[in-house]
């Protein structure tokens, strides 16, 4: 929440705005930062206008990265329904000026790039974004949208010199190709001759547990990285990635839920980005 009302403080010339802006991005030098300091401390309603802009860039700056990591958000945001919503609430939020004095921007910009007063900015953000899932009801909530999105697999790359093997060559070449009947039916001979001590333990379950998600046996794949996460692998954060996309693609939003923000807990970077952008959105 934002401190003090809007209504409250004094309204500055244009020039004044930019300024503003200038200062808290760090531009303003020299003299020029001088001056303007020695007028940021005649001046209380200013110094109480700089103390709300502050408080607004700090907000969207925060909140902004929830906004450029949603793919589907962003899209709106760059499409021309959105561009020209955008033109018209930028005129009627700051005053309603002409059309050709309002500054364009072709890419959602953070509230410092637009040229006019932060309020309006933020008004015209939350405005988009809520004509976005007006448009799209229900679009980020869907666990197969979100599924299908985050199930980027890595490429497997087990293969080394010295320890190749038929084996080994035959799983990585069908796990990079896609066909995960395939992998299943390779890695079953394999896992019977190994332990969680062997080198590729880790790599070759989690291979299984994709193979299977992949096919439609969520519950057996949810249990296999279960285990993995649980287990004292150093690529454990792995495997808690995907029993949360395991639970997501069965729909217990719940649970993935309860799964994110414990996994998050624990200060890991894997996937944390991802992890705190499926947060938002169930």
């Amino acid at each position: 929440q934002i401190r003090g009302s809007a209504l409250s403080i004094m309204e500055f010339d244009e020039k004044t705005y930019q300024l503003i802006e200038k200062y808290l991005s760090g531009e303003l030098k020299g003299q020029e930062r001088i001056d303007f300091e020695n007028r940021i401390e005649s001046i209380p309603q200013l110094k109480e206008e700089i103390g709300l802009h502050k408080e607004l860039f700090d907000h969207f700056d925060e909140g902004y990265e929830v906004i450029e990591n949603d793919p589907e958000i962003a899209t709106f945001l760059k499409g021309k329904e959105a561009q020209n919503f955008k033109g018209k609430l930028e005129v009627a939020l700051s005053g309603s000026k002409p059309k050709e004095s309002v500054q364009k921007t072709t890419t959602p910009a953070k509230v410092r790039q637009l040229g006019w007063k932060p309020l309006a900015a933020a008004a015209c953000l939350l405005l988009m974004v809520g004509v976005f899932f007006f448009m799209n009801p229900g679009s980020s909530d869907s666990p197969e949208k979100l599924y299908a999105y985050y199930n980027q697999h890595d490429n497997m790359n087990m293969v080394q010199k010295g320890v190749d093997t038929e084996s080994l060559s035959e799983i990585q070449e069908a796990f990079n190709g896609k066909d995960y009947p395939s992998v299943q039916k390779l890695l079953q001979p394999v896992l019977t001759s190994i332990n969680e001590n062997d080198p590729f333990y880790f790599d070759l379950k989690l291979a299984e547990g994709i193979s299977l998600l992949e096919q439609g046996k969520n519950k057996e794949a949810e249990n296999i990285f279960k285990n993995l996460k649980e287990g004292d692998f150093l690529d454990a954060p792995k495997a808690s990635w995907y029993h949360v996309l395991s639970l997501i693609k069965q729909g217990q939003k719940e649970i993935a839920f309860q799964a994110i923000e414990k996994y998050l807990q624990t200060g890991n970077k894997y996937k944390a980005k991802e992890m705190q952008s499926i947060l938002k959105k169930l």
